[in-house]
């Protein structure tokens, strides 16, 4: 038993509670206790500046007479150093002329006073961790000119800055933008990407050689951007800058300025100094012209000026002899220098959207050119020295007014796409049929009344080929391409097979005499003076509204007086998209057949005598963006395949005898706006699934036998449009009926159906 005991007193004896160790826990506080676990309230963001980092008020840090902080200098001291005219260096010495002055002897000694650095280091040696002052200090005085810090009060309620990466409620010099600094410890790289104010300091930066403000909501740059000698890179893409500063052209070692999409109006006059210059982007401003010196600028092989206003170009634009890539796209050029030719090392050149009306005879000489846009100008011809351009790959001409090409337009032997739409093309020569390398060719829109055999020889290389809206009529192109030409618009004399010449048309004959058939099963309506009824000949009925490439794509006979059934006929004309037959006395029922029209998008039938059920699979019809049925006597049920009407917006279903329920699928109408099911004989409940149709601003259900509690899910659709209106009138809905549904729409229920 004693045993037991010591052991029991030995196991208590080692065993001790933690304590509370009382301090600041803040990880962010400049006095933070790694060791405390009880925060007791002193913590302190940051020191003072005596260094003291406490929130104790009463040993706060206050400056002495002669303004050092925590200092002990006396009253007196003070007192005669200034009435000798003297005044306080950073180490609290009295000084007069840079001088030590003694105020016991009131003469000056041969001490120089103490002088503050950049970074307030008295005597300091203008470097802090390694870093030199002057560039933390320019960078401090941009940040000051700035608003990136919080009060302290909101510390704990909002996020610092996104540069605040100390979380000290301050953007230090160090976290502003994105930074590199060189072994040397200078800084050599900056990157700002949100709005900001750049001050004169920024020329305090020398050793800069990148400089990084696009999109910082800029207005200006200060001239001192002047003296960034070794700057090599400049973006000021995308601010709003109107006037580039002059001493720009101080920058004699940059090799890349990009001042794209500012408000630029014009370049500095001594643009030509920047010699070492690369790259050099102005696109989207507003230049109207360049400075003459811009030849001097001999190094560029990027110049990129589009989307300006430019109308002329100097003659010493020819002397940018190493161009790589030149953009000037979208400017008002009407004719180019004599010498714009003379570009040996260009491989890509834009002039596009321009107003070009000819091209000199030398044009050509650029023989390693590659890409070549010349489209949306006014150009007639292009010069016979184009072909002399034997690495050409891409070559666009279309938007222009070309009557011809030049013969020899088949020694592009490395051409892959050209584009030659929006001509006047009446022809295009047969050595088209040797760009074995081309896969793209577009001849849309010219007057082309024949094409060569030799397309033959590389058509079925092509990735894309178009020659719609031409002249073209059979026999006058080869038979390779008949598929090609019969797929696009063609305006000619003589017609392809199946069609004939009518009214200066082409049409489709099978679509002729269907149209013309109905016509003829309604002789009362053709007897009608003028437009009262339809005509007798279908020729009066070709036009280009109803006609589309020679098929027929609309019917709309309203309010003619029709008496015939609609023929099973019309479900073999596939190319309609438009029939209307409204208020007529059709008799019979839907054909079958009109489910074959896939192409329809608006269907209307309203206001006949037709009767029957409505076709079983009318869901075929996906494209429908309209069908209207209203007022005729149809019977029978709603049929399912309607909710694969998925681009349906107008469904008008109202004043027939349709029986049944409505059916589930009614839900996958999502599209839908006007939903008309009223005045019919339906009954069973309504699908909760229509709270999805959330476009509709229309749902007509009176007067029918539904039954059952209205869908809570109704709401969805008050909810997502405030305007939308429902009618429920005379049915048989069961209370409690949804909140949100207005008593106008609810109407009177009756207690027994009708029918």
């Amino acid at each position: 038993m004693r045993y037991i005991l010591s052991a029991i007193l030995l196991l208590f004896s080692c065993t001790t509670l933690p304590e509370n160790i009382p301090g600041c826990t803040n990880s962010n506080a400049c006095n933070f206790n790694p060791e405390a676990n009880e925060d007791d309230g002193s913590c302190a963001i940051v020191p003072d500046m005596c260094g003291i980092c406490n929130n104790d008020s009463s040993d706060d840090c206050v400056q002495d007479c002669a303004g050092i902080w925590g200092g002990s200098t006396v009253a007196s001291f003070c007192e005669i150093c200034i009435s000798n005219t003297g005044e306080f260096d950073c180490s609290g010495n009295c000084c007069k002329n840079d001088l030590i002055y003694d105020i016991n002897s009131l003469l000056s000694t041969s001490t120089s006073c103490s002088i503050e650095d950049k970074c307030g280091i008295c005597n300091g040696d203008g470097w802090k961790n390694g870093l030199p002052c002057d560039d933390l200090f320019a960078l401090q005085q941009i940040i000051d000119a700035n608003d990136f810090s919080i009060t302290p009060s909101a510390q704990n309620e909002i996020e610092f800055h996104a540069w605040d990466l100390n979380a000290n409620g301050l953007v230090d010099p160090l976290e502003f933008g994105v930074q590199n600094w060189s072994d040397e410890g200078r800084l050599i790289y900056l990157k700002v990407d949100i709005p900001i104010i750049i001050t004169d300091n920024i020329g305090a930066l020398t050793e800069l050689t990148e400089l990084i403000l696009d999109a910082s909501g800029l207005t200006a740059i200060p001239e001192t951007i002047g003296n960034l000698q070794k700057l090599k890179l400049l973006s000021i893409a995308s601010n709003s800058i109107s006037l580039l500063p002059e001493k720009i052209v101080d920058l004699v070692n940059l090799e890349v300025l990009l001042i794209s999409s500012n408000n630029i109006l014009y370049l500095p006059g001594n643009i030509g100094n920047l010699t070492k210059l690369i790259k050099l982007d102005v696109a989207n401003n507003m230049l109207t012209t360049l400075p003459d010196n811009i030849g001097s600028l001999n190094q560029l092989t990027n110049l990129f000026l589009e989307n300006n206003q430019i109308n002329v170009l100097p003659a010493t634009f020819a002397d940018l002899s190493n161009l790589i890539e030149l953009r000037l796209y979208s400017n008002k050029l009407v004719e180019l220098p004599e010498s714009f030719g003379e570009f040996d090392d260009l491989l890509d050149l834009y002039l596009n959207n321009n107003q070009l009306s000819k091209l000199s005879d030398n044009f050509g000489s650029m023989n390693n050119l590659e890409r070549l846009r010349l489209n949306s100008n006014k150009l007639d011809s292009v010069p016979v020295s184009i072909v002399n351009m034997s690495n050409l790959e891409q070559l666009w001409l279309q938007n222009n007014q070309l009557a011809n090409l030049p013969d020899e337009i088949g020694v592009f032997d490395s051409l892959v796409i050209l584009k030659i739409d929006n001509n006047i093309l009446e022809s295009i020569p047969g050595s088209v049929g040797s760009l074995e390398s081309l896969k793209e060719l577009n001849l849309d829109y010219n007057e082309l009344i024949s094409l060569p055999g030799s397309l033959c020889d590389i058509y079925n290389d092509f990735d894309f080929f178009s020659v719609s809206n031409n002249k073209l009529c059979p026999g006058s192109y080869p038979i390779c391409l008949t598929e090609t030409v019969n797929g696009g618009s063609q305006i000619c004399g003589g017609c392809p097979p199946h069609f004939f010449f009518i009214e200066g048309y082409c049409a489709w004959e099978s679509d002729y005499n269907i149209l013309q058939n109905f016509l003829d099963m309604n002789p009362e309506s053709q007897s009608l003076p003028g437009s009262a009824g339809v005509p007798e000949n279908a020729s009066h009925c070709v036009n280009e509204y109803w006609w589309d490439s020679g098929r027929l794509v609309e019917i709309t006979f309203q309010h003619k007086q029709l008496t015939s059934i609609i023929p099973e006929s019309l479900g073999l004309l596939d190319k309609l998209e438009i029939l209307r037959l409204t208020g007529n006395h059709l008799i019979g029922e839907i054909p079958d057949g009109i489910t074959n029209l896939t192409n329809l998008k608006i269907l209307k039938l309203s206001s006949n005598f037709l009767e029957g059920p409505i076709p079983e699979n009318i869901g075929a019809l996906t494209r429908l963006d309209s069908i209207m049925l209203s007022d005729n006597l149809f019977t029978g049920s709603i049929p399912s395949s309607i909710g694969s009407m998925t681009n349906i917006k107008y469904l008008y279903f109202d004043g027939n005898l349709l029986t049944g329920s409505i059916p589930e699928t009614i839900g996958d109408l999502e599209k839908i706006v006007n939903l008309y099911l009223d005045n019919n004989k339906l009954t069973g409940e309504i699908p909760s699934n229509i709270g999805n149709l959330l476009s509709l601003g229309r749902l007509y259900l009176l007067n029918n036998c539904l039954t059952g509690p209205i869908p809570a899910e109704m709401c969805n659709i008050y909810s997502y449009n405030p305007d939308f209106r429902s009618m429920l009138h005379n049915n048989q809905f069961v209370q409690p009926y949804p909140d949100c549904i207005k008593d106008t729409h609810l109407g009177n229920q009756l207690t027994d159906c009708p029918y």
